[in-house]
């Protein structure tokens, strides 16, 4: 058998089962950030917080103007209560609800198309990269090696 035409059809095989183990992986992660999102079920709800001062809200535009984005005001809900947690308490969880507002209101055409998507680009990325790495590299060292042993070969003749 010729040893090259051996050596594609193993890299051929490699690359076909990275293809597919890197496309099922690639296409997973979308999955897991929408049902991660949609088991958040409390961060999208509204904080209810106690009534801030006037720096205090002037801080958080800040805050809002410095993360570029704006949270929806229906988001959090002000009472007299001391015992409540303040708006500054109350900006990771904003910050996380903001993040998770696009997966979780995704629709699920949306969310096939993605999941193919990133499939196939987990696909194309492992078959490539098998390719590039076992192919290409395991020629340039039988080349490496071909070229030593022949190197001392003929020298010895």
């Amino acid at each position: 058998m010729n040893l090259r035409c051996g050596f594609k059809r193993i890299t051929l095989i490699l690359s076909i089962s990275a293809a597919v183990i890197c496309g099922f992986f690639a296409g997973n992660i979308p999955i897991e950030k929408y049902c991660t999102a949609q088991s958040h079920w409390g961060v999208g709800d509204a904080f209810v917080i106690k009534r801030p001062s006037e720096q205090e809200l002037r801080e958080f535009e800040d805050w809002q103007k410095a993360k570029g984005i704006t949270i929806d005001p229906n988001a959090y809900v002000f009472a007299d209560i001391e015992s409540l947690p303040s708006l500054r308490d109350v900006r990771e969880l904003l910050l996380t609800g903001q993040k998770e507002s696009f997966w979780r209101n995704l629709s699920m055409a949306k969310l096939v198309l993605i999941v193919v998507l990133a499939g196939l680009v987990g696909a194309t990325t492992g078959y490539l990269g098998i390719w590039l790495v076992i192919w290409f590299g395991g020629l340039g060292v039988y080349k490496l090696i071909r070229w030593i042993v022949l190197g001392f070969r003929n020298d010895m003749g």
